[in-house]
């Protein structure tokens, strides 16, 4: 397991190793009726049912599944496998469920895939591993359309190390993630893929924030914005907004306490463009928050989860196609 600086351990391999035994909550934000503007948040069963039990060999996802266009599911295991270092696997419609591959670790493959895949206009699906690979700092990896898989790229050579989250498809067709550790100041890294495969160290975070870990998010004309876990003005993390064409890292806010602390993951983008995320800590019960930004109101806390073991969200959240956001505490 990676450490930061400061000899915590990172909050994306805990969320890895807590996300098996949390109990799954759904966290429904609807408008009610002539309330415009307004959101409520309750926990909801409705709708929910197994799809499908996986057996020990498959071992505990800890990440998004991707939906390919012929309806078939991907999806990514921390552990299970051969060696038990974690595998990529299928489920069709029918509910077959197959292994693409088994993942065998250092040095020549990934290791402990726990960030989203996300699939490139040609067909490709990506994804990365926290370890494994050059030096064991982890690893991008391709899937082909036909499900041939391979190792795109041994990171993290340039400095980066641990890529927790996954990558991001640009508006200019480059991929784009981030590191958890190394990088100039050993607070983490935001780095490039291109189609080619080819990579880049764009930025290395330190002072401004440190140890990215979710999936960076897409918001406005080519723009991308993430969180830090930790850092910033408080020391409880950060929101951030990256400027590919500039390459320039902005700080959008840095979380205290009352609006929330230690988001670990980025948020998501409403269809009014407002974001919206979850932290870990700080809120009214010291139990995370769920929170809500836009350029004129800046961060604002939106629900204080109840105290532990029944609160406290770990997950990034996700909208369906009525707007309604849902998470997992």
């Amino acid at each position: 397991m990676w450490l930061p600086t400061d000899g915590r351990p990172c909050p994306c391999h805990v969320l890895a190793a807590l996300g098996r035994a949390m109990l799954a909550l759904a966290v429904v934000l609807a408008a009610p009726a002539g309330a415009a503007g307004s959101r409520s948040a309750f926990a909801t069963d409705a709708g929910f049912r197994v799809v499908k039990n996986l057996v020990g060999y498959i071992g505990s996802p800890a990440s998004p599944i991707l939906e390919l266009p012929d309806g078939s599911l991907l999806g990514t295991s921390s552990t299970g496998g051969d060696l038990g270092k974690g595998l990529v696997f299928r489920l069709t419609p029918g509910g077959d469920l197959t292994v693409v591959h088994s993942f065998t670790g250092n040095p020549d493959d990934g290791e402990s895939p726990i960030g989203s895949l996300v699939r490139t206009p040609d067909g490709d699906v990506y994804g990365t591993t926290t370890s494994g690979g050059t030096n064991d700092w982890g690893t991008v990896f391709r899937i082909s359309p036909d499900g041939v898989y391979a190792t795109a790229t041994g990171l993290f050579p340039w400095g980066g190390v641990g890529p927790s989250g996954g990558l991001t498809l640009g508006d200019d067709g480059n991929l784009y993630g981030t590191t958890t550790g190394g990088g100039s100041s050993y607070s983490g890294t935001l780095y490039r893929i291109s189609p080619s495969g080819s990579h880049a160290l764009l930025y290395s975070f330190g002072a401004d924030g440190r140890n990215p870990c979710g999936t960076l998010t897409s918001h406005g004309p080519g723009r991308l914005v993430g969180t830090t876990a930790y850092g910033g003005a408080f020391g409880n993390g950060t929101l951030f907004e990256f400027d590919p064409a500039t390459g320039t890292v902005t700080t959008l806010h840095s979380f205290g306490a009352a609006e929330g602390a230690i988001p670990w993951s980025s948020p998501i983008a409403g269809p009014d463009g407002t974001l919206y995320g979850v932290t870990s800590s700080g809120g009214t019960h010291e139990a995370g928050t769920l929170y809500r930004y836009s350029a004129g109101t800046g961060v604002q806390p939106i629900f204080s989860f109840p105290s532990p073991p029944t609160g406290g969200s770990a997950s990034a959240l996700v909208v369906d196609s009525v707007s309604n956001l849902y998470g997992a505490c």
